[in-house]
């Protein structure tokens, strides 16, 4: 067991030098992160009984899409490791294996593409309610490193990261 300040740097350190410790006392910096002492997110209003909503600003990035959503994670041909994952309106029709899609990045470029495999991905909460079960340690540990190891190394890298492509499919992507 090994306690006492330890935080992010330390454990790559020790990492890095196949360190044989099986237990880690993390307290203040578990809940405060050194280097970024805040969480950085946001959650946003998309709907209210039923009916879409919302939030408009002169910042783009903080305009949201009306609406319920589900998410995608989609692999492309031979791809072992996902390509990127789609956001999409939950009426809307899902993307298909098999079936050629068209979508919106965030730069608005307008791509097609037709997937290998697509995994719809499971929602955690829904009006209030928890929609998984909650896992023990030993599983919650296998689930998240058995997630890492499905990504290229440099999007998970901790120095310089590449960022995960998440595209948006909406019904009129289409037709602009």
């Amino acid at each position: 067991m090994a306690s006492n300040e330890i935080h992010e740097d330390l454990l790559y350190d020790l990492q890095k030098r196949g360190h044989e410790i099986d237990n880690f006392g993390i307290g203040t910096n578990l809940i405060t992160c050194l280097k970024q002492p805040a969480l950085g997110m946001v959650y946003k209003l998309v709907s209210i009984n039923g009916t879409p909503r919302i939030k408009l600003s002169e910042d783009i990035e903080k305009v949201t899409l009306p609406g319920l959503k589900s998410i995608y994670r989609v692999y492309l041909e031979d791809a072992k490791k996902p390509s990127f994952d789609v956001i999409a309106l939950r009426d809307e029709e899902t993307p298909k294996e098999g079936k050629a899609v068209e979508v919106v990045s965030k730069e608005k470029k307008k791509l097609s593409f037709t997937p290998e495999h697509v995994e719809l991905l499971n929602p955690l909460a829904f009006d209030g309610k928890v929609l998984f079960k909650p896992l023990g340690v030993k599983e919650g540990r296998e689930l998240i490193f058995d997630q890492l190891d499905n990504f290229e190394p440099a999007i998970i890298q901790k120095e310089n990261p590449t960022a995960y492509p998440c595209l948006l499919y909406t019904s009129d992507a289409a037709d602009e």
